[in-house]
């Protein structure tokens, strides 16, 4: 007789090819082994190239923005008197308008924003 020996089955074949994603969890960032960019960062780089200070601010001025889940400003809120004065000179968004992609958690962010005189800008998470 031609009886087949008892093997065990073999799996079944997988693709090859690198840029097939079986399970949509491979983005730009993971291939390039970056990881997305804080809230934090998102903030500091809308404001790095709109920040133009006065030529009369002679020191920083703060403000706190308020980021709720979808990353639009919910509130801001001027940090000191010489801020309130120049807040219709800074580039600072409308309420309800998007300035980070959506956050990853479900709460609200508070990010404080430092323009400084010399055109830089910082921002922290508080």
């Amino acid at each position: 007789g031609s009886s087949r020996p008892n093997l065990p089955p073999t799996p079944p074949l997988q693709a090859r090819n690198p840029q097939v994603n079986n399970n949509n969890t491979t983005n730009s960032n993971a291939q390039n082994n970056n990881p997305p960019p804080s809230p934090q960062q998102e903030v500091k780089n809308y404001f790095a190239n709109r920040w133009q200070p006065p030529e009369n601010l002679t020191q920083s001025i703060e403000y706190r923005l308020l980021i709720n889940a979808q990353g639009s400003i919910v509130r801001i809120t001027p940090v000191g008197q010489t801020a309130g004065f120049f807040i219709d000179r800074t580039p600072l968004p409308l309420q309800g308008e998007a300035i980070t992609s959506p956050l990853t958690e479900s709460e609200s962010v508070t990010i404080r924003v430092i323009f400084s005189p010399d055109g830089n800008v910082n921002t922290f998470r508080e």
